[in-house]
């Protein structure tokens, strides 16, 4: 047992719980933070023919200066590590899209951090 400043004991179980309860508010604060109410960015690809096992480029615009993106298919990430914004609130990409990928439309889901964003995009069918 521990001895407390006001004397009272606290046993060491008593104190992991009271440690995990304060636990989700401090996870909490870190997960919600301030999100963009202003977001106007975009991703379009700007390969005029996207076919299976192909290289796709993509062009972002309109973001934040410094806003990390993400791009994915569902839960899939399409890009290993966040594209950064550059000054402008642009930023361009390559991605190469899998041999047996299926034709047809794919939405992408689009994840922005510093400030938070997401956004659904489907515009160019897969052929």
């Amino acid at each position: 047992m521990q001895r407390l400043s006001n004397g009272y004991r606290l046993k060491p179980l008593a104190a992991v719980i009271i440690a995990l309860c304060t636990l989700p508010s401090v996870a909490s604060a870190q997960v919600f933070d301030q999100p963009d109410t202003d977001f106007k960015g975009s991703v379009y690809a700007t390969t005029p023919l996207i076919l299976p096992g192909s290289d796709v480029e993509f062009v972002g615009r309109d973001f934040n200066p410094g806003q990390t993106v993400e791009l994915s298919r569902g839960n899939t990430p399409l890009n290993d590590t966040a594209y950064t914004a550059d000054d402008d609130g642009s930023f361009t990409a390559t991605i190469t899209l899998p041999e047996d990928a299926a034709p047809g439309r794919h939405p992408l889901v689009l994840i922005a951090e510093n400030p938070y964003a997401a956004s659904l995009k489907s515009r160019r069918p897969l052929r």
